[in-house]
């Protein structure tokens, strides 16, 4: 394996509720963010691979398998240093990530989770994508189209300021932007609203009724104002 601070460990989770207690420091939460990495291609640690790779070694590679009721799947994640990972599921490498997501449906708690709310905007934009993603490979798919499109309308403005000819294109970079950017806020929004009722009912018995929560999404532009 080499992950982290593990090395070659094979370990079968049981049905139900798994626990796993020890002293600090021998790789419980490296074991827990290795099954998240198999889940969602990334890390919630850290977004340098390098150092999820086990000191002294120059690669890592983790394999997890799936057992549903019906089927089965193997998912491995190879971590190289100073290199593109490769991942790939039943022994197909994935090329694009809306591929890897859906295989394996993960949530987790950790320290880290503090960013939501002392973080950025952006912590918030990364939490919601990648919830995001595991549940809707369409979404997942408009999203990446939505970046795809703005890089190389980003590309064609850079060109304009030096030659105007190929102006009349922006309409239509335009357009698709409009048009995957308007897919993305409205699945956010949804998204949302549908934590939102979840989270008010637990929160209010959590508080004994003294409080109230509630999840407000204010991106800076709102779908009808978009184009």
């Amino acid at each position: 394996m080499s992950f982290r601070n593990i090395k070659d460990t094979t370990i079968d989770f049981g049905k139900g509720i798994n626990i796993f207690y020890g002293d600090n420091a021998q790789g419980k939460t490296n074991l827990l963010e290795s099954v998240y990495i198999c889940s969602t291609g990334r890390s919630q640690r850290t977004r340098s691979e390098s150092q999820l790779i086990k000191f002294g070694y120059d690669q890592a590679h983790i394999r997890t398998f799936v057992i549903r009721e019906n089927s089965s799947d193997r998912i491995d994640v190879h971590l190289k240093r100073d290199e593109r990972k490769g991942m790939a599921v039943n022994g197909i490498p994935i090329r694009k990530m809306s591929e890897f997501f859906g295989n394996l449906t993960a949530v987790i708690f950790s320290p880290e989770d503090l960013r939501l709310v002392k973080g950025g905007p952006s912590e918030r934009r990364r939490f919601m994508d990648i919830e995001l993603c595991q549940l809707s490979r369409l979404y997942c798919h408009d999203l990446q189209d939505y970046y795809k499109i703005l890089k190389q309308r980003n590309n064609l403005l850079k060109t304009l300021y030096k030659d105007r000819s190929a102006e009349d294109t922006l309409d239509i970079w335009d357009m698709q932007l409009v048009k995957y950017g308007n897919d993305v806020i409205k699945s956010r929004e949804k998204f949302v609203k549908e934590i939102n009722d979840l989270v008010k009912s637990i929160h209010t018995k959590l508080s004994g009724d003294r409080e109230q929560l509630e999840i407000i999404y204010e991106p800076c532009v709102k779908e009808q104002d978009f184009e």
